[in-house]
């Protein structure tokens, strides 16, 4: 008796009942399986039959996109205009031409290209240049450039409060964490010196501001907008914001900032709010020369930082008893500078490199200033800059990264007023989505862009850059703190004009009053030249540099004068660059072509057995080795495209095309290039030697022989890379409404369209409708013959049950 299916290792069968469960034969004694299989044999036949006939049009498809991307590969590095070996036109030919300036002042100029006509240049009197504009940064920022003052004098003996709650302090919000710091200058008092419970909140809800959460979701947003600090009574109470059932608590924060706000943190007491008293005692006293002790600032001299350390008490009385009379800003200040030339050295005159001094004469207010050598650069930063009377950060130059807000006008106030902030039509201020004013900033009538207080300077200089209208560049050196715009386009028609408004509030205006040109500001010129060309002298003018007379491109480099020595040119053909690619070409044809005639001209390989190869079905190939499947394979894709009417009719036009006869024929054997006839096979030979020959004497008729067209040109016959495209684009073209020949038997990763749409994909679609009709065939008659058999198996199941039932009542 037959066993049951799941146990038969059979992956035909197997594959025909899928999962189906069948009763195989256990009461009646037949193989039902086989039976079946049987049944739907033809039918799976017909299957495989259409499977191997796909699985050909696939392999048929890769060979003739084989050849297609050859020849789309072939006319992109010799026929297109976007190559550099492109044979099919003059100017490669042109171009691959050294041309020799001769004479005295030979170096004064520099030249490409071939040119029909004779041409002696005479004269250089004038360069083109570019419009530029030179402004110092030092009236944006109202420095110097080599110095950083403070702003205002601190009082060393002043008392001044500081935070006694420094430090960080860590908050849950559920399960998620974040964590805020607090520094000695954030006061949380109020004028009368008690804790006041809204300044404390109102800073914590900012810094939350700053501060990100992932959600559960895997968003990232604000923890201000999780967490709420709300203020009750004297308490600041942490509640979850989106009402999720999340605890908001105090789960860690500095020895500092407990022991300001009266806080016990441990793993089993999260606090959940702050309650403040005026016991609290949030600040403590101290004066400004206490208080900067032994802070650190960092000071950056043409680019090498390093940390300096604020004099201490004891230093700043040492440095008193070594210079009796000092006061404690003198002691201070000179102190500093110790340590300053510590950190940087000195010059070799001794004079320090970073000088610090004190710019108010009375004894205890200090107003540093630190000043550098012209040339250098110094960028101070630190958290103590107001302490300082600074910024926290300073820069002796323009920093680029400054808010227009930051910038100072000619008047030593801020840069930006409302006489030049944009005005709607009703006179109401144009703003922002944030309300904040806006500004435009125009250039050679051109707007680079609207911006507000907040924008950085840095974002206008890149606008400015990137405008293609107004074709101005701009560039900041840090080392002489000046801003240098210069015209795009050479030439007295190049430019660079501030519109009124905010661009000359920054920049100043490159033009007087009176129309004549500003401090900083040269006009673009043009270049005058004068050549003689074919015997007649000329006096030319061009707004460029870079010249082109009759084909031939110079490039003014220098002056000189007339009668000083005329420069001549000499061209010479370079034979390198011409030889290497029609080298190139040849070796790439000549593969291409022997493909095309391998494909259409090898007959189908027969097996041992006198049989036609055929692709191997999913049973066939697991019974054999990957590598002997790799060799069937092989031997099964040879003969594909024999006899193919269109490869045959390719090859026949290409060997027309290399092959031409009279002068033009003539002309190519002259130059070494000839035909070669091997096995069947005709190919491009080339002699080097001859078509270096040829280069030499001739260059003008190499040109001719493979770029001439009876279309462009009105030649009588196209020339070789002519002869050559006009097959191409018939059998191979990717572009256009009509594709090649080729193309639309088969696709190319070229045209994408293609892929999807050309006539071996529409035939296998075909044939995968056809495989689907039938497999739903197949699949509809296993249904049918596994239900009969399975009744079957049943009745006779309940008939073995009844005769054994009855065998037993009668005693059997």
């Amino acid at each position: 008796m037959a066993s049951a299916v799941s146990n038969v290792n059979n992956s035909a069968m197997s594959s025909i009942y899928g999962n189906r469960n069948v009763l195989s034969g256990l009461a009646s004694g037949m193989d039902t399986e086989s039976m079946i299989e049987n049944a739907v044999s033809g039918i799976k036949t017909k299957i495989t039959t259409l499977q191997k006939k796909r699985t050909s049009l696939e392999w048929q498809q890769e060979a003739y996109r084989s050849i297609i991307d050859k020849m789309v590969s072939f006319n992109n590095k010799y026929m297109s205009y976007t190559s550099s070996t492109n044979l099919l036109s003059s100017s490669f030919f042109d171009k691959a031409t050294t041309i020799t300036p001769g004479g005295t002042n030979a170096s004064k100029v520099t030249a490409t290209g071939k040119s029909t006509s004779q041409i002696i240049l005479n004269s250089i009197s004038q360069l083109a240049t570019a419009a530029r504009y030179a402004v110092s940064g030092s009236a944006l920022t109202g420095s110097d450039g080599v110095s950083i003052s403070a702003g205002t004098a601190v009082d060393l003996t002043q008392q001044m409060d500081v935070s006694t709650m420094t430090g960080s302090m860590t908050l849950n919000y559920g399960n998620k964490t974040t964590t805020i710091n607090f520094d000695e200058l954030e006061i949380f008092t109020g004028a009368d010196g008690k804790p006041d419970p809204q300044k404390l909140a109102d800073a914590i809800t900012k810094k939350l501001d700053d501060q990100k959460i992932v959600t559960g979701t895997g968003e990232s947003v604000s923890a201000s907008s999780l967490i709420g600090v709300t203020v009750e009574g004297g308490s600041i109470k942490f509640t979850d914001k989106k009402n999720a059932g999340n605890e908001v608590s105090i789960s860690g924060a500095s020895s500092a900032i407990q022991g300001a706000l009266g806080l016990t943190i441990s793993a089993d007491n999260k606090p959940t709010s702050i309650t403040l008293t005026d016991a609290n005692v949030l600040t403590r006293k101290v004066t400004t020369a206490e208080y900067l002790q032994g802070k650190e600032i960092n000071l950056t001299l043409d680019k090498t930082s390093k940390k300096i350390k604020l004099p201490s008490a004891d230093e700043i009385a040492a440095y008193k008893t070594s210079n009796p009379g000092a006061t404690d800003a003198q002691a201070f200040t000179g102190a500093l500078q110790t340590k300053v030339d510590a950190a940087f050295g000195k010059l070799s005159s001794g004079e320090s490199k970073v000088k610090v001094s004190n710019l108010d004469a009375t004894g205890n207010t200090l107003k540093l200033n630190f000043n550098v050598a012209a040339g250098s650069s110094l960028h101070i930063s630190s958290q103590i800059g107001a302490a300082l009377g600074m910024e926290n950060t300073e820069t002796s130059y323009v920093n680029l990264s400054r808010k227009l807000s930051a910038l100072k006008g000619p008047d030593g106030n801020s840069l930006l007023n409302d006489a030049m902030a944009l005005k709607n039509p009703d006179g109401t201020f144009k703003t922002d989505s944030e309300g904040k004013k806006l500004y435009s900033f125009q250039l050679n009538g051109v707007e680079i862009g609207q911006y507000t207080e907040d924008t950085a300077l840095e974002t206008v200089l890149r606008d400015v850059r990137s405008n293609t209208e107004a074709n101005v560049d701009v560039s900041f050196s840090q080392t002489t703190n000046q801003f240098v715009f210069t015209s795009k386009n050479t030439g007295a028609s190049g430019g660079v004009e501030f519109g009124g408004g905010l661009a000359q509030a920054m920049f100043g205006n490159t033009k007087n009053a009176d129309g004549s040109a500003a401090a900083g500001y040269t006009a673009g010129q043009d270049a005058i030249f004068t050549a003689t060309i074919n015997g007649q002298k000329m006096e030319l003018t061009r707004s460029s540099n870079n010249v082109d007379l009759d084909g031939m491109s110079m490039t003014l480099q220098g002056t000189f004068t007339e009668g000083s020595g005329d420069v001549t040119f000499t061209t010479k053909s370079d034979a390198d660059k011409i030889v290497g690619a029609i080298k190139s070409m040849v070796e790439d044809y000549n593969a291409m072509v022997k493909e095309i005639r391998e494909q259409f001209s090898t007959t189908p390989l027969q097996s041992s057995k006198g049989k036609k190869y055929e692709p191997l079905t999913e049973e066939d190939k697991a019974s054999m080795s990957e590598s002997a499947v790799a060799a069937y394979e092989k031997n099964a894709k040879k003969g594909l495209l024999f006899a193919d009417r269109d490869l045959s009719s390719l090859y026949e036009k290409l060997r027309s095309s290399i092959s031409p006869t009279g002068n033009d024929g003539s002309a190519l054997r002259e130059m070494g290039i000839s035909t070669t006839y091997s096995q069947g096979l005709t190919t491009i030979s080339l002699d080097e030697n001859k078509l270096r020959g040829m280069l030499e004497s001739n260059p003008d008729a190499v040109k001719d022989a493979f770029t001439k067209s009876k279309d462009a040109d009105g030649a009588s016959t196209n020339g070789l890379m002519q002869s050559l495209k006009k097959q191409m684009d018939q059998y191979a073209s990717v572009t256009g409404a009509t594709k090649g020949i080729l193309v639309q038997k088969a696709g190319t990763t070229y045209s994408s369209l293609s892929l999807l749409k050309n006539t071996l994909q529409s035939n296998m679609s075909t044939i995968d409708a056809q495989i689907t009709k039938w497999e739903t065939k197949m699949s509809d008659q296993i249904d049918r013959y596994t239900s009969k058999f399975t009744q079957l198996e049943k009745l006779i199941s309940q008939m073995n049950s009844q005769s054994s039932a009855l065998s037993g009542m009668m005693g059997g």
